[in-house]
């Protein structure tokens, strides 16, 4: 009986080791997985990391979005807004973005952990907010009477966040019902406001 446990022990291990051998790439996917925590900070009640990433980046424009990770069309915003501004975020150290994941639609930390994946870079920060507090400061800074999840927003190099008193953003676009249409995501149009805001005007910055 003995025998006959240690042999498939022993052909899997074989089987495991010559997967990372003839397959690195994949070896290094599972890794870069397993670390997938250690790449987003949970924030408490105060936001009292956020704020302060945010106002040490005083001087450059920011970015902050507000999505829930276990929501398809913020998970796509995410993946739209990568392909809109990430190469523009990855290569300008005057561009700073911030995505905060809030609990909405039943989110759990678990499905942060895997939405930093969808836009990354060392000047993209990502935050887990299990009590949803950035919501009501987003919400409060549009004067909006709904919970602010699926928020876009730009902020321009003058913008300080104090507590209790988030600023304004000098543009923002969402995908929520009820908020009409005219402001509604467009990663085009928002990349083109980005550039805009951070050349202040001129396009050749």
């Amino acid at each position: 009986m003995v025998r006959k446990l240690i042999i498939p022990v022993v052909i899997g291990a074989v089987l495991i080791v010559g997967a990372v051998f003839l397959y690195p790439q994949a070896a290094s996917e599972l890794s870069d997985n397993s670390a997938a925590k250690q790449d987003y900070t949970v924030l408490d009640a105060s936001l009292s990391e956020f704020i302060s990433d945010f106002n040490v980046a005083k001087g450059s424009t920011r970015l902050v979005f507000v999505a829930g990770p276990s929501c398809g069309p913020c998970l796509r915003g995410l993946t739209d807004m990568n392909n809109a501004v990430g190469d523009m975020t990855r290569e300008n150290p005057d561009l700073k973005t911030f995505i905060v994941y809030v609990p909405t639609l039943g989110a759990e930390e678990k499905h942060a952990a895997r939405a930093v994946r969808l836009m990354e870079g060392k000047d993209i920060l990502h935050y887990w907010d299990p009590e949803g507090t950035s919501g009501l400061a987003i919400q409060q800074a549009l004067d909006l009477q709904v919970y602010a999840w699926d928020v876009w927003l730009i902020y321009d190099g003058t913008a300080e966040w104090s507590a209790g008193n988030p600023p304004a953003p000098v543009h923002w676009e969402h995908q929520l019902r009820g908020l009409g249409d005219d402001n509604k995501l467009n990663p085009d149009r928002f990349a083109a406001k980005v550039i805009e805001v951070r050349t202040g005007g001129s396009e050749n910055g």
